[in-house]
């Protein structure tokens, strides 16, 4: 993994793209939409701006916003993480659940990653927009947003795995690169 380098630019073009996605989709929700323009606005993206520049203060909030918040408080994504895993009874998913998505048990790995990757990266920009104001209220408003928007639509899940796919994320190398700042 040490070996493999940091592509930020990588990262949020996937959270760009994936969120654009199910924006366009429709009925995601005033609060996610609120959050999604929070990150925009804290990674400096306008119809001007470069994927480089906006690659770059996505990296700088990450450094000096985001970092230091989760280093202060690191139970709360883990606790993300946890609900997840006691939810979907990941691996194996909820058969009986309109959230089930029939897959392998690295497919269920890679949904779990890229719900992950989204929420981190939304963070971030999220940090960079509200700086030393950025706190759990934020966290819990972009998670129980997300949630609604993306954990609870099945053909929107199909379409993360399909966007993986497409990519050629779906490797150990591709979730690297999503994961590493």
């Amino acid at each position: 993994m040490a070996r493999i380098p940091a592509q930020p630019a990588v990262q949020l073009d996937v959270v760009l793209r994936l969120v654009d996605q199910r924006i366009r989709a429709g009925s995601c929700g005033e609060r996610f939409l609120e959050c999604f323009e929070a990150f925009l606005g804290g990674i400096g993206y306008s119809p001007e701006s470069t994927a480089e520049s906006d690659a770059q203060r996505y990296v700088e909030a990450e450094a000096r916003c985001c970092r230091p918040f989760f280093e202060r408080h690191p139970h709360v994504l883990e606790n993300y993480l946890l609900n997840y895993v006691y939810r979907t009874l990941f691996p194996f998913g909820r058969e009986a659940s309109a959230h089930h998505t029939p897959q392998s048990v690295f497919g269920e790995y890679l949904l779990m990653v890229m719900q992950f990757v989204l929420i981190n990266g939304l963070l971030i920009g999220m940090a960079g927009r509200y700086r030393e104001e950025f706190g759990e209220a934020h966290v819990v408003k972009l998670v129980q947003s997300f949630s609604k928007a993306v954990e609870h639509n099945p053909s929107y899940l199909k379409e993360i795995n399909k966007f993986i796919e497409d990519r050629k994320l779906g490797t150990l190398e591709g979730l690297v690169i999503l994961l590493k700042l």
